[in-house]
């Protein structure tokens, strides 16, 4: 019955995950050296390189770079009252849309999360940089007191961002989408390595 559940939890559809059964993950490359073709280096995709070879595939009904930072969880801040609080979370850098000529954002399209307030960081503010973010509940509540907080701030390792969307929790056994806080990944440096090859991203592509 264990295996039995374990497999089902990692394979099966659930939110916001409703489309496992026809989602590819891209998660790993391969580099050479030019000249002796011996150095090899294994890691994540560099940005450049899911949007030269995975944002134009024709056969991908939508695709979208995430970084997820799951080992360097971040503090984030609010002035409530006279109190300073601050709470340790971890984030998730997103792409704002899967497929820019779908015209769908990328919470509501392979992901579909479940706001309880307000929406995900629009497309403007993804091409701008600008720092928009969406939280869970939990940390509306541990923050705030209250998840009726659209428009108001935050600081995310010390960097102010406007919070735009309040999500109903994710479940940890939803391995892509899960986080405690989502931020357009343009907000942030790429961290690309070897000719933007080499990076800290990972694609997914749903197909059609």
């Amino acid at each position: 019955m264990v295996i039995v559940i374990l497999y089902v939890v990692n394979t099966a559809s659930f939110k916001p995950e409703v489309n496992r059964g026809r989602t590819c993950y891209i998660t790993t490359v391969m580099s050479n050296g030019k000249d002796d073709n011996r150095r090899i280096s294994y890691s994540s995709l560099g940005l450049p390189l899911v949007k030269e070879c995975c944002y134009p595939l024709k056969g991908a009904e939508a695709v979208t770079a995430i970084n997820m930072d799951r080992y360097r969880p971040l503090i984030i801040a609010c002035a409530r009252t006279v109190l300073l609080l601050t709470i340790t979370c971890y984030i998730i850098c997103l792409g704002s849309y899967f497929l820019n000529k779908l015209g769908t954002h990328v919470l509501k399209r392979i992901f579909q999360f479940d706001f309880l307030q307000g929406g995900p960081f629009s497309p403007a503010a993804f091409t701008s940089g600008i720092r928009d973010a969406v939280i869970s509940e939990s940390v509306a509540l541990a923050l705030f007191g209250t998840d009726q907080v659209v428009g108001r701030e935050m600081k995310l390792d010390f960097i102010v961002y406007n919070i735009c969307g309040v999500v109903k929790d994710v479940s940890r056994f939803a391995s892509k989408a899960w986080a405690e806080v989502w931020i357009p990944y343009t907000v942030r440096d790429d961290g690309g390595y070897q000719e933007g090859i080499n990076g800290s991203y990972s694609c997914c592509v749903l197909l059609k």
